[in-house]
């Protein structure tokens, strides 16, 4: 099984698109649990969901070395903080989990 949405990549959060790939044995199981779940997705998000896959590789890579310079911006700032510890560059994400020296672990 292969599940994904646009909320990410495609800056489309809130949308509630995404799609299912399976075995074709699948399907009326697959049918049946969507019809109870899921239904009646907009047209114009339709639409969006249709253009993203067409002409959005661009949109993709504009949106990823946005995200990357800003997780260079929290880079070099922690890196000039001497209480930031057991940072690690995120490689695929804009999410930072560190240590401050002195803090208990414990939100």
């Amino acid at each position: 099984l292969c599940v994904s949405s646009f909320s990410k990549a495609w800056a489309m959060t809130g949308f509630r698109v995404g799609w299912l790939v399976h075995p074709p044995g699948m399907a009326d199981l697959v049918g049946n649990l969507i019809e109870l779940n899921y239904s009646c997705v907009p047209p114009f998000l339709q639409d969006a969901a249709t253009a993203a896959l067409e002409d959005g590789e661009a949109f993709v890579d504009n949106m990823t070395a946005y995200c990357r310079e800003g997780r260079d911006v929290v880079v070099d700032a922690f890196a000039t903080m001497p209480r930031i510890t057991d940072f690690t560059t995120p490689e695929a994400s804009f999410y930072a989990f560190f240590r401050i020296a002195g803090q208990p672990d414990s939100l």
